[in-house]
């Protein structure tokens, strides 16, 4: 067996899961502007945000998509992970103080090109879904 081969870690398989939960901090919001670059006042000023349909401020909904990554790096499939694509749709606001539920799912392994496709969705504390989409990842 080569020296290549005896490093190849295996591929989940279909139906693997993990999850990472979070709650979304004020200091998040702001560090998050700061380094994105989103200053939108829906994210960071109370006054304005009111006004809006959403009556408050929002987080960021690529913070939230943001957490997806800390799973698929980390747990599923874990360090080596290389992100190739993800799709999102957002499904609800998020809002400073909420908790929200990372999970991934392992929905397709194409192992010649050690690709795995993971179903990946976002909840709140009350369960609801804020965020769905798929992740492709190329997997070492």
């Amino acid at each position: 067996m080569s020296k290549e081969a005896q490093h190849v870690t295996p591929l989940p398989a279909i139906g693997s899961r993990a999850s990472r939960t979070r709650t979304i901090s004020e200091e998040d919001i702001t560090l998050f502007a700061q380094i994105s670059g989103d200053t939108n006042p829906l994210h960071l000023d109370e006054e304005y945000a009111a006004q809006t349909f959403f009556g408050r401020r929002i987080v960021h909904g690529s913070l939230v998509a943001s957490l997806i990554s800390a799973v698929l790096g980390n747990d599923l499939p874990g360090p080596g992970s290389i992100y190739l694509g993800q799709t999102l749709k957002f499904i609800a606001p998020v809002h400073i103080g909420d908790t929200i539920t990372v999970t991934v799912e392992t929905i397709a392994v194409r192992e010649e090109k050690r690709l795995v496709t993971l179903h990946t969705e976002c909840t709140n504390q009350d369960g609801k879904t804020v965020l769905v989409g798929e992740a492709t990842i190329k997997y070492p």
